[in-house]
């Protein structure tokens, strides 16, 4: 092997090992916060699902009292906040909502666990009969140590 070969290799070893290595730290990474990002989902789901029995109540939105149980849901972290059928707000947790959103707007995205940078959101209707007698939005803030 000549001394031109033998240059040529090594310049290219010299210019492709930090690429790869630049690479291979950038997957590293990526599959570490993919990891993280779905154990803070099935964390956040799992709290949300506990919360599906209180708010699911049909009693809530019929006779309209809210119960300590309902109450005690809410913290710094999560916020709950109930609907009549027609957008009314019936309770919120956040006494910075609007008593009254349109309907459209309480409708939008039932049933769909939505990520934002922020937070978490579910809402889920609840029937009585075969009618829908309220709606329930369930709000899980995310904290700092959720994103790292």
């Amino acid at each position: 092997m000549n001394i031109r070969t033998w240059l040529l290799v090594t310049y290219l070893l010299v210019m492709v090992l930090p690429l790869g290595a630049l690479y291979a730290l950038y997957v590293s990474v990526h599959h570490y916060y993919e990891d993280q990002s779905m154990a803070e989902y099935f964390d956040k789901w799992s709290h949300v699902s506990n919360m599906k029995s209180v708010l699911a109540d049909a009693t809530l939105y019929t006779e309209r009292i809210i119960s300590d149980e309902v109450k005690a849901l809410s913290n710094d972290q999560t916020m709950v906040t109930l609907y009549l059928p027609t957008g009314k707000m019936l309770y919120s947790s956040n006494p910075t909502m609007t008593s009254f959103e349109d309907q459209q707007t309480v409708y939008e995205n039932l049933y769909e666990f939505q990520q934002n940078y922020s937070h978490f959101m579910y809402k889920e209707p609840v029937y009585a009969e075969g009618k829908v007698i309220g709606i329930y939005n369930a709000r899980n803030g995310r904290s700092k140590s959720d994103m790292k």
